[in-house]
């Protein structure tokens, strides 16, 4: 085989290599954008972990950066008795992990600025009329990606927080190096000066650099998942610049992302000196560039000069990562828009002006957009009501619809009923509540100390939205009717809409005149228990809780003495000795 026979096949080789690499992209990028076409509109299937679960949610409580000063926060109390972590997974097509965290943090956020809300609105009407412009974008997003172990504000943390070193002692080992290498090939050449001194202090230099290399790279190690993140913040940045250019909607985020994106390019500037090496890919080339590194400390000489600018221009890092997570976050609320809007009617909704003092809230077709075949209600009141009615008749259902309703208003602006009017509300819930065995509380401490929050905020005279699911349920029966019946009455003198489902037939008589009644109900058919889950005026009368012990197999006796106590009480308002 002769030297042009060799040359064809390296030639041919690096030529089948190179079409296969592109041909290989180009069928990833496909795959990505057939995704990311068949994923919009549908409901997310793909759970985030729980480690990175249970870092956004630190990161919500103690992060104040992005907080909307117009805005209303939800608690966490609130959050977990909507269930809206599930809702959060569902809504999550969020393509990095900069939008997943944005999207998170939104979602407890209750914009009570219309005019905060019209832009958004604004601008998920652009995603949806604009879609060769949105797959564009969520495709150059996509590159940016998502972490798997940590959140991308955990990431940047470090950087932030990570103390500066001085890149001299390096230089001076590089320096030593060259001085001991140059003395060394010196030697070889001239007679008069001895070999092994200079030959010594090199193996020396070399032995002494490596091993200052790997203890200081190991030191850096943390920092460099917060640089890649950076890179390819940068990179989407810039591609997200070329499709929002011109576009009015966009104007201020542009602005604010071309800023950005200039400061921090230059900050990263030779990044690859930093990143690039040790593949353990066995090229040659690779494999002497990383001798140079740990010889020479070119990359920790590097890394050192750009870690003092990534801290001087950490905001503007900061600006770029709230920037596209808001844009991606954005886009995920576009996409459950079309969710909600192919469940049942959904409306943009209505908001009292400021100069309207009525409490009114108005809610036609109201249903749970984590249902896909839901039954919807409708109520119109001007003060608290509470709903009566048995276990499983959709008491709940109804009151987390409603909750949702309020939130998904004030974030998504678009309600799950076909009409929402309202003010804007902060929210509050008391109604997942569970024992906290933990810090040895009874179930009534930690519902008191629920309803005193919620009391708390009402005080502060802005308008609340207030949902009780079975007000005090962990005392007894008289305790819990006079006390549940003067907070629903101090409640209802403050600036709030109080929704409260309640077992207790008597405690809907004593507020009648502040509290609307209304109740769900069920049919016993044959041997079966019926629902509608049909919200109705009034309060509850009937009895089915006792017939529904005889559909489970209880003694005959038993339920219609039963009976015949409850009808004693409603006759003469006293319980009668058992004998």
């Amino acid at each position: 085989m002769n030297g042009m026979q060799i040359w064809l096949i390296f030639t041919g080789f690096i030529v089948f290599a190179g079409i296969s690499v592109f041909l290989n992209q180009k069928r990833n990028k496909k795959y990505r954008q057939l995704e990311i076409q068949a994923g919009f509109g549908k409901r997310n299937e793909t759970p985030v972990s729980e480690e990175i679960m249970a870092s956004m949610r630190a990161q919500e409580r103690e992060v104040k950066s992005f907080e909307d000063r117009n805005a209303a926060r939800l608690d966490e109390i609130t959050w977990n008795d909507l269930e809206l972590d599930a809702l959060f997974q569902s809504m999550n097509r969020t393509m990095t992990s900069s939008g997943q965290e944005m999207l998170y943090f939104m979602l407890h956020q209750l914009i009570k600025d219309q005019t905060v809300l019209c832009e958004r609105e604004k601008k998920i009407v652009w995603f949806s009329e604009q879609k060769e412009k949105r797959e564009k974008i969520q495709m150059q997003l996509s590159f940016a990606g998502k972490l798997h172990r940590h959140t991308a504000y955990e990431v940047l943390e470090v950087l932030k927080t990570a103390v500066p070193y001085s890149c001299v002692p390096h230089a001076v080992m590089a320096c030593v190096f060259f001085l001991t290498a140059v003395g060394t090939l010196v030697s070889l050449f001239v007679s008069q000066v001895p070999v092994m001194p200079f030959a010594a202090a090199l193996i020396g230099s070399v032995v002494w650099n490596i091993g200052q290399y790997y203890k200081k790279k190991g030191e850096l190690d943390c920092l460099a998942p917060a640089l890649r993140y950076i890179l390819r913040l940068t990179f989407a940045g810039e591609k997200l610049l070329l499709l929002l250019k011109n576009e009015e909607v966009w104007e201020k985020e542009y602005r604010a992302l071309s800023d950005a994106v200039t400061r921090v390019k230059k900050s990263i500037k030779h990044s690859w000196l930093v990143l690039s090496g040790q593949s353990m890919s066995g090229n040659p080339a690779d494999i002497l560039l990383d001798y140079f590194r740990m010889i020479l400390h070119m990359d920790l000489i590097q890394f050192s000069r750009m870690m003092k600018k990534l801290k001087r221009d950490m905001d503007s890092i900061l600006s770029l990562y709230e920037i596209i997570g808001r844009v991606d976050a954005l886009i995920a609320m576009t996409s459950f828009r079309n969710v909600l809007s192919g469940i049942a009617d959904c409306s943009i909704p209505e908001f009292c002006d400021d100069s309207d003092t009525s409490r009114q809230l108005f809610v036609q077709n109201v249903f749970h957009p984590m249902m896909e075949h839901p039954v919807t209600n409708s109520f119109t009141v001007d003060h608290g009501i509470l709903v009566t009615g048995s276990n499983a008749s959709g008491k709940s259902t109804f009151l987390k619809s409603v909750a949702l309703c309020a939130i998904f208003a004030q974030t998504l602006h678009l309600c799950p009923a076909s009409r929402y009017r309202a003010p804007l509300y902060s929210v509050m819930t008391s109604m997942a509540l569970r024992d906290h065995l933990a810090s040895n509380e009874s179930y009534y401490i930690v519902e008191t100390r629920s309803l005193k929050r919620i009391m708390d905020e009402a005080k502060k005279g802005y308008p609340v939205l207030v949902v009780i699911d079975e007000i005090l349920r962990g005392t007894n029966t008289v305790e819990r009717i006079a006390s549940s019946a003067q907070i629903l009455n101090v409640l209802n003198s403050y600036n709030t809409m109080v929704l409260a489902a309640t077992h207790d037939v008597e405690l809907a008589d004593i507020m009648a005149e502040h509290y609307e009644n209304f109740h769900f109900q069920e049919e016993i058919v044959g041997n079966e228990i019926q629902f509608d889950y049909r919200l109705r005026s009034g309060k509850a009368v009937s009895r089915n809780a006792i017939r529904l012990l005889e559909q489970l197999g209880f003694d005959k006796q038993v339920t219609k003495n039963a009976e015949q106590m409850a009808e004693q009480f409603e006759k003469k308002k006293e319980w009668d000795v058992i004998e």
